[in-house]
């Protein structure tokens, strides 16, 4: 079994290996969207996306194209073209190396479920070299994954999928750090926010807190993508599909 995603990894792995021009991506779905049209009724179908935005929807939960698919397009430089094989006359969106800036900065919003925040305090490991290597070996060694993160002195804030949060626990009680507490919120969803137009822009996370703000919903945590066309943030899962809305009505 190929698994999620497998035939078009497959798919990008033989476009490669051919000198494709174009890989052609038939799905029950238009394209790409600004936002899941089950959460945002004026969701917009995007054009074009980039391999790295392309990616990073993947990676946060957008079902549409694995992120894995992307890696042997971007070594020859071929691009894709997803279109709905119910609706083969529509144009559907082309992912290529073009990286196209919208004025309107943001480009989609992503929601992912099933998740968990995982909270790590302790002061023992206040300028202690090696604390995070000692995390995460605890958790890769049990096989999971970790998504987001964020530290500061004497914490450390991550999160995992929620089917991992025993085999976490007992992970990191076994671990040889000395936690003052170790605590689980399963009540959470993750939002991406992504667009090329956002990196060396300022301005852009005060914006979206201030509308997240007004709509009095509250962030438990929040992550820059290393790419810097990304922003992550954890809100509770009763306010995921609002919290996309209002950021979509205030980017898009």
């Amino acid at each position: 079994c190929l698994g999620r995603g497998g035939s078009d990894f497959s798919a990008g792995i033989l476009a490669n290996a051919l000198d494709a021009d174009a890989l052609e991506l038939w799905k029950d779905v238009d394209g790409f969207m600004s936002a899941d049209p089950k959460a945002v009724e004026d969701a917009k179908l995007l054009k074009s996306l980039s391999y790295s935005e392309a990616e990073e929807l993947g990676y946060l939960g957008a079902k549409i194209l694995h992120p894995r698919t992307i890696v042997p397009l971007r070594e020859k430089n071929i691009k894709a073209v997803v279109k709905n094989i119910l609706k083969p006359g529509q144009e559907g969106t082309v992912i290529s190396s073009f990286k196209e800036e919208k004025e309107n900065i943001v480009k989609s919003i992503a929601i992912q479920k099933n998740i968990a925040v995982v909270q790590l305090k302790s002061a023992s490991i206040v300028g202690l070299p090696g604390a995070l290597t000692q995390i995460f070996s605890a958790l890769s060694t049990n096989e999971i994954n970790v998504d987001l993160v964020s530290t500061s002195e004497a914490g450390v804030s991550l999160t995992i999928g929620q089917t991992d949060v025993e085999k976490a626990r007992n992970a990191l009680e076994n671990c040889p750090l000395a936690f003052e507490s170790i605590a689980f919120d399963e009540d959470v969803a993750m939002i991406g926010i992504i667009g090329e137009g956002m990196k060396g822009k300022t301005g852009i996370t005060g914006k979206i807190f201030g509308a997240l703000g007004d709509a009095e919903i509250n962030i438990e945590m929040i992550s820059q993508g290393s790419t810097e066309i990304n922003l992550s943030i954890v809100v509770k899962e009763h306010d995921a599909e609002k919290a996309v809305k209002v950021i979509h009505k205030k980017f898009t």
